[in-house]
C-alpha cells in the first residue's frame, strides 16, 4: 500500500503494532511518531460493583420508579478526582525529515517512507512481541524531538491529579518519564543505534525501575542489531499472512479494505485484548469511553473477522483476560445476583477486568456475558476443538445462563424477565429498561441451544440439558409491538409498497417499546445476527421480519455511527439480500473511512447521520473496521442455522468474478470457491476434524461431488455429508445453472 503525504493527523496515520504497543505514522513538515501502549492506563477507581447494587434492589427500584434509588446504589468514592479509570494519551517522537511517500509491505510489517529530496533509507517496523519501535536508516544526522501528552493536555492532566512528565536526555538515549497517581511510573526512552533508531516504553515502580527496564529493552536491539529483529519480525508477519484466505474483488477498494484491516486486527490483537482504539491514542485528547472494554457489539465486532480470516489465536489475550479476570467476575455474580457459580461481565470495563461506571444501566445488561460467551463459542464452532469447549466455553456459557437463572420468572406458562434492557437505548432517559427485551430473549435462546449442543459433545450433564430444553420451550423467541387502532388509521394514508404491514406484528425492543426512533444498536434484531436463532419456517414469522425490516429502514439511519452501517450489512447478508448488504457495506466506506485508509466513528460527511463531527475530534474507534471486514466475509460466506452457504449475499457488482481461497467456517471447514460470469464454478472443502457438513446447493440445478476417485451427483436442494479428517471434497455444477433458461 501507498501513501502520499502529507499525513495531516494521528487518524490520518498509519497504524502499525503488535497489540500491547502501537505506532501511528503521520505528519506534514517533519516526521510524527504517536507512541502508545493498550495498558498504559490511569486505574483509580472512584466505583466499584458491590452488595448495595444487588439485582433484587433494583428491581424494587424500577418498579417503584424510583431511577435516582438504583443510581444510589452505586458507592462513590469522592477523593478520586477521575469517575472511572482511563486509558491515556503517551505522546509521540518526532523526526526532523520531510516525507514524501511511504510503502506500507502488508507481507512482512514493514513501512518504507521516502524523503523529500534524498535517497537515504527510513524502514519502520514495531517488534512482533515487545515495545519497541524499529527505525532502520542510513542517516546519522536525524534531529529527534520526544513531545509527551502533557505538551497538548497539560491543564487536563494536572487537573485529575497527574504530576508534570520529567525529560531526560543522556548520550544517545532520550525520552520522558511519567509519574502517575497509583500505577507503575513510564518511561518512555529513544536510542540511537547502529543502523538507526530504536524506541520503547516500558515501566517500573519508580523512575531508576523504569530506566532501567527501557535501558535492557534498548540493549537487546542493540545486541541483535535492528536489522535482526525487522527479519524476526517479518517473519512473524509472513506466517501470519500464510493462514489469512486470499480474496479476488472486483472492488480494489473492498479488497483493500479486508486486506489492511486484516493487518490492523493482527497489530490491535496479537498481544492484547481488542479494546475501542487498540493501542493508538491520540496524543492530543483523552480517548473516548476510556478507550475501554465494551462488551455490547465493540469487543465482539472487534473479534469477529478472525474466524473465517483463519486467526482463531488471535483471541488468545481475550481468553487470557477473562481467565485473569475469572475471580473479579465470579464475585460480581455473587453480589448483584446472590450466585455462587454466576458469571457477570458489565458492559463497560477496564483492562483489569473492573466495572466502569459510566452510567448505571451498564451494571442491568445481562446479555454482555452471554454475547460474550458467544464468542468463545464460535470458537469452539469454528474449530471443532472439544478440550477446549470442554475447559473454557462450556463453563463460561454455564456461567453466563446462571444470570438469567436467576432473574427470569414464570407469568402463564412462559417465562419472563420483569427487567431488562437493550444496548444502550433510551440510556440518556428513565426508559432505559424495560420488560422483556427481544435482545436478552435471542441471547438467552443462543445460550440454551449452544448449552445443550455441548452438553451432547461433551457427554456431560444430561440433567441440565434435559432442563434446558424445558426452558427453552417456555422463553419467548422475541417480544412484539403492534400500533393501536387508532395509531394505524392515524398512518393509513400513507403511500408506499408495503404500507399494510404498519398493522402487522414487528419485534419490540422491549414491552411496550417499539423502535421509535433511529437508533445506532441494531439490538432487536439479534435474532438474525448475532445470536443466529431465528427460525424462519413460516408465514407468520416470515410476516413478522417482514414488518421488523420495513419499520427498521423507516425509521432511518439518522442516529447511527460507523458500526451501525457495518452491522447492518451483516444483518442483510444473513438475509441474504446481497445489494442492501453491499449498499450498507459502501455507506461505511463512504461516511466514515477517509482518503488515507484510516476510519473514525463519526461521519465525515453530512447527509445521511447527525452523528457527525470535524475528523480532529472524531473517536478513532477500531470495531467499524472490523465490521467492515466481517461484512466482506458474509457476502462470500456464512453459516446459519448449521447450513453453510458460499457467496450467499453477493452483490450485482462482484459477479463478473470473485472468488476466495481457504476461508474458515463452522465445523473447522477451510472453503475455496470462485465465481464467473455470475455463476459458482468450482467449490473446494477441505474437513480439518471430519464434522458433519451441511450447505447449500445454489450452484445449480444439478451438481457433482467429488470425494477421493469418486463422484455423485445430487439434486438436492441442500448438500448433507458425512465428512473425513483431512479430507477434501469439490462440488461443480453438473446440470444448468439455478435460473438458466430451458434449452431451445
Amino acid at each position: 500500500m501507498t501513501f502520499r503525504f502529507p499525513l495531516p493527523d494521528t487518524h490520518a496515520g498509519i497504524l502499525m503494532g503488535n497489540g500491547l504497543f502501537g505506532v501511528a505514522v503521520w505528519g506534514v513538515e517533519r516526521l510524527c511518531l504517536t507512541i502508545n501502549r493498550a495498558d498504559y492506563w490511569d486505574r483509580r477507581e472512584s466505583r466499584g460493583i458491590t452488595g448495595r447494587m444487588n439485582y433484587r434492589d433494583q428491581l424494587k427500584c424500577w418498579q417503584a420508579g424510583d431511577l435516582d434509588g438504583i443510581s444510589r446504589m452505586v458507592d462513590e468514592d469522592e477523593t478520586v478526582p477521575i469517575e472511572v479509570a482511563t486509558g491515556l494519551p503517551m505522546g509521540r517522537i518526532e523526526l526532523g525529515v520531510r516525507i514524501e511517500s511511504a510503502s506500507l509491505h502488508l507481507a512482512d510489517g514493514v513501512l518504507e517512507l521516502k524523503e523529500k529530496a534524498s535517497e537515504a533509507k527510513l524502514r519502520l517496523a514495531v517488534a512482533a512481541d515487545e515495545p519497541l519501535l524499529l527505525i532502520e536508516t542510513d542517516r546519522t544526522d536525524l534531529e529527534l524531538r520526544c513531545r509527551p501528552a502533557w505538551e497538548f493536555l497539560g491543564d487536563h492532566l494536572a487537573s485529575i491529579g497527574h504530576e508534570p512528565p520529567r525529560m531526560f536526555e543522556h548520550g544517545a538515549l532520550s525520552g520522558w518519564f511519567q509519574k502517575l497517581p497509583a500505577d507503575p511510573c513510564l518511561c518512555l526512552a529513544c536510542t540511537r543505534l547502529t543502523g538507526g533508531l530504536a524506541v520503547t516504553a516500558v515501566y517500573g515502580d519508580t523512575e531508576d525501575d523504569a530506566r532501567t527496564n527501557a535501558e535492557a529493552s534498548l540493549k537487546r536491539v542493540g545486541a541483535g542489531g535492528i536489522d535482526g529483529l525487522i527479519r524476526s519480525t517479518q517473519r512473524w508477519w509472513q506466517d501470519y499472512w500464510a493462514k489469512i484466505p486470499k480474496v479476488e474483488l472486483p472492488s480494489k477498494d473492498a479488497e483493500q479494505v479486508y486486506y489492511f484491516g486484516l493487518f490492523k486486527l493482527a497489530a490491535m490483537t496479537k498481544e492484547h485484548v481488542a479494546l475501542l482504539q487498540g493501542p493508538w491514542v491520540e496524543e492530543y485528547q483523552m480517548p473516548d469511553c476510556s478507550n475501554d472494554l465494551h462488551f455490547n457489539i465493540n469487543v465482539q465486532m472487534c473479534y469477529w473477522p478472525v474466524y473465517a480470516a483463519n486467526c482463531l489465536e488471535l483471541l488468545d489475550p481475550l481468553l487470557e483476560k477473562l481467565a485473569e479476570w475469572a475471580p473479579r467476575l465470579r464475585r460480581n455474580a455473587e453480589l448483584v445476583y446472590g450466585l455462587e457459580d454466576g458469571i457477570f461481565l458489565p458492559m463497560s470495563v477496564g483492562d483489569e477486568g473492573q466495572w466502569l461506571a459510566n452510567f448505571w444501566p451498564s451494571f442491568t445488561d445481562f446479555a454482555t456475558t452471554g454475547w460474550t460467551a458467544h464468542l468463545l463459542w464460535l470458537r469452539y464452532r469454528y474449530s471443532m476443538d472439544t478440550e477446549f469447549l470442554r475447559r473454557t466455553a462450556y463453563p463460561f456459557m454455564k456461567g453466563a445462563m446462571r444470570i438469567y437463572d436467576a432473574v427470569l420468572q414464570e407469568r402463564d406458562g412462559r417465562m419472563m424477565l420483569p427487567m431488562s434492557t437493550s444496548p444502550e437505548y433510551r440510556w440518556s432517559a428513565g426508559g432505559a429498561v424495560g420488560a422483556n427485551a427481544s435482545f436478552q430473549f435471542a441471547c438467552i435462546h443462543f445460550l440454551l441451544e449452544a448449552l445443550i449442543a455441548a452438553a451432547e459433545v461433551l457427554d456431560v450433564d444430561a440433567g441440565e440439558a434435559a432442563a434446558w430444553r424445558e426452558l427453552k420451550e417456555k422463553v419467548p423467541p422475541w417480544t412484539t409491538t403492534t400500533r393501536t387502532t387508532e395509531e394505524a388509521a392515524r398512518l393509513a394514508e400513507r403511500q408506499g409498497p408495503g404500507a399494510d404491514l404498519d398493522a402487522h406484528p414487528r419485534i419490540a425492543i422491549f414491552e411496550g417499546q417499539d423502535l421509535e426512533f433511529s437508533h445506532r444498536h441494531h439490538a432487536h434484531l439479534g435474532a438474525i445476527h448475532p445470536f443466529d436463532t431465528l427460525e424462519s419456517d413460516d408465514v407468520q414469522t416470515d410476516r413478522l421480519l417482514e414488518a421488523t425490516l420495513r419499520h427498521w429502514v423507516e425509521v432511518g439511519t439518522g442516529n447511527w455511527i460507523a458500526f451501525s452501517f457495518s452491522h447492518a450489512s451483516i444483518i442483510y447478508s444473513r438475509l441474504k439480500q446481497g445489494e442492501a448488504a453491499y449498499l450498507h457495506y459502501e455507506l461505511w466506506h463512504r461516511l466514515f473511512a477517509n482518503e488515507h485508509g484510516g476510519a473514525v466513528e463519526l461521519s465525515h460527511t453530512p447527509g445521511l447521520t447527525t452523528w457527525t463531527i470535524e475528523q480532529r475530534s472524531s473517536p478513532m474507534q477500531m470495531d467499524a473496521y472490523m465490521g467492515a471486514i466481517t461484512a466482506i466475509q458474509e457476502m462470500l460466506l456464512h453459516t446459519v442455522r448449521g447450513t453453510m452457504t458460499v457467496f450467499p449475499a453477493l452483490p450485482r457488482a462482484w459477479q463478473s468474478g470473485v472468488a476466495f481461497e481457504r476461508m474458515r467456517a463452522e465445523g473447522a471447514f477451510l472453503v475455496s470457491a470462485r465465481v464467473r460470469d455470475g455463476r459458482i464454478t468450482e467449490v473446494e472443502i477441505l474437513s480439518e476434524k471430519g464434522a458433519a457438513l451441511r450447505m447449500t446447493n445454489n450452484i445449480a440445478d444439478e451438481i457433482m461431488v467429488r470425494r477421493g476417485d469418486g463422484d455423485v451427483t445430487t439434486r438436492a436442494d441442500v448438500l448433507t455429508l458425512q465428512t473425513e479428517p483431512g479430507e477434501t471434497i469439490t462440488i461443480r455444477a453438473a446440470g444448468p445453472h439455478p435460473g438458466s433458461p430451458p434449452p431451445a
